[in-house]
């Protein structure tokens, strides 16, 4: 676009939508929609410096976690004691759930949204749902190499931000205490340190599995163009590589690539979830404290003991909403409505079975959820309606035509509600998580003398309740379940017999 003369495309650009930068050394940055130059090195290594810092601070973090016991009984307190209380696990979960299937509104459904600031509204979310950790897109993945070379390293990455970050906090540690006191502690050390490294692989693959698996299926997303209109025919083309044609010998020769990443991230991943989450089970139900429970209390910690399997119920639906979808109409489902149909409807009866089933422990997670997915279903209702008041290059139709079907003059005001939907999921939950930190610094309960701190409930292995409340059964249970009550008011979490 913006060519002279008999070309199409500006100087520099090829391929049919002019994404393809004919210089080897370049690549097209959809920020600017331009070709720019790839970027060295040590450009690269300057501009994510700073998550290698991060990942440095986790590692001194737990190094100063052993040296100082004052440390350790404050780092303990806050993440057992301050963080389960106000519930910010679970609400940011549902907050990266929601944004990641957002940002496929474009790539998966095809809504072409043309409001001056989405772009960077859509960077914006990016940033707030950590989509710049995971994916390459970020680190000019183009400038790789050819689409087999990118598609091996969108699925290996997370190994290495793993990598990266079990060296950090399990290797630190260990090089502070030295091989003699290892040695002396062998198996215990063994046993801290496999709880960690699943903790940090649970973590990874559980915020990274969306956009890997969007990734993935890069392989197969293709979009078809008109060559004639009179004759009806098509040529589809790989949208991760607009000089591929779909069905030619260098498309096929990425399938393979593609089923190994679709068994591995889309397949394998919420499988290791569940069999991980089942062998815990027991302790996970009757809340018994175990190694392997621990590390997974990222999956488990904000349900119900007996719906402990519900974020791989969650995880399905994500996957569903951003990846599976686009088995739909492989070639041309993104122009029209039908992945916009079955999102909507899906999304519909998910919102209807979490109504019903309230896996959430807490009351204001069931609640920030249940509108999560209500705001989801009306921007999926928006992307219709938007994908209607436009034609097929995206442009808005003529405002007779809209207004006839919607009562409106054009696609942006669609457009803008959509915008107003996701924006106003982030003020909720800034608002929810103020209200929950204000309203539990607020609430009175028991704290220890020696710390001014709340105990840890954590219960050992083998136990399953903190203690015993005698009573007579014929004349004190309504008593006892009082003092019960007004225990687990002033010790949240406590378990009484």
């Amino acid at each position: 676009v913006g060519g002279a003369g008999d070309s199409l495309c500006f100087p520099g650009h090829t391929g049919v939508r002019c994404e393809v930068c004919e210089l080897p050394s370049q690549h097209f940055d959809r920020r600017h929609l331009k070709c720019t130059d790839c970027p060295t090195a040590a450009a690269l290594l300057r501009e994510h410096a700073w998550v290698f810092v991060v990942l440095l601070a986790v590692g001194l973090a737990r190094l100063a976690h052993r040296l100082s016991g004052r440390l350790k009984s404050l780092s303990r307190w806050f993440f057992v004691c301050a963080l389960p209380k106000i519930g910010l696990v679970g609400k940011l979960k549902i907050f990266l759930s929601f944004y990641q299937v957002f940002d496929t509104l474009e790539p998966v459904y095809g809504v072409d949204v043309a409001v001056p600031g989405y772009r960077q509204f859509l960077e914006t979310v990016r940033l707030l749902a950590f989509e710049w950790v995971f994916d390459p897109e970020l680190l000019h993945s183009t400038c790789l190499g050819p689409i087999g070379t990118r598609m091996a390293t969108w699925i290996l990455w997370p190994f290495a931000l793993a990598v990266a970050w079990i060296l950090c906090a399990v290797a630190i540690p260990a090089l502070y205490h030295g091989y003699r006191a290892a040695a002396d502690l062998e198996e215990q050390r063994a046993a801290v340190a496999s709880t960690c490294v699943l903790r940090a692989s649970v973590i990874i693959a559980y915020a990274c599995l969306p956009t890997v698996a969007k990734n993935v299926f890069n392989a197969k997303q293709c979009e078809s163009f008109r060559l004639d209109d009179e004759l009806g025919e098509t040529q589809s083309y790989l949208r991760a590589d607009w000089r591929i044609e779909c069905g030619s010998a260098e498309y096929e020769a990425l399938q393979p690539l593609f089923w190994a990443g679709f068994l591995l991230w889309p397949v394998g991943v919420p499988l290791c979830f569940l069999s991980l989450l089942l062998a815990a089970r027991r302790c996970i139900v009757s809340r018994r404290q175990s190694r392997l429970a621990e590390a997974l209390r990222f999956l488990w910690g904000e349900y119900q003991p007996r719906q402990y399997w519900w974020e791989c119920l969650d995880t399905m639906r994500k996957l569903c909403l951003a990846c599976y979808m686009l088995f739909v109409q492989t070639e041309d489902g993104s122009t029209k409505l039908l992945r916009l149909y079955l999102a909507t409807l899906g999304t519909t009866m998910y919102l209807s079975v979490l109504c019903f089933a309230q896996p959430f422990a807490r009351v204001d997670d069931f609640q920030l959820a249940v509108g999560a997915n209500l705001v989801l279903a009306s921007t999926f209702l928006s992307g219709i309606a938007i994908k209607i008041c436009t034609d097929a290059g995206g442009a808005s139709v003529a405002s007779e035509e809209c207004a006839a079907y919607f009562g409106i003059d054009s696609a942006e005001d669609i457009t803008t509600v959509a915008i107003v939907l996701g924006g106003a999921m982030l003020a909720v939950l800034s608002l929810v998580v103020t209200w929950r930190i204000v309203a539990s610094a607020r609430d009175p309960t028991i704290r220890l003398v020696f710390s001014g701190r709340e105990p840890i409930l954590e219960l050992p292995k083998g136990c399953s309740f903190h203690g015993f409340l005698s009573h007579v059964w014929g004349t004190g249970q309504d008593q006892a379940h009082t003092i019960v009550r007004q225990l687990q008011l002033l010790m949240p979490g406590v378990r009484i017999w």
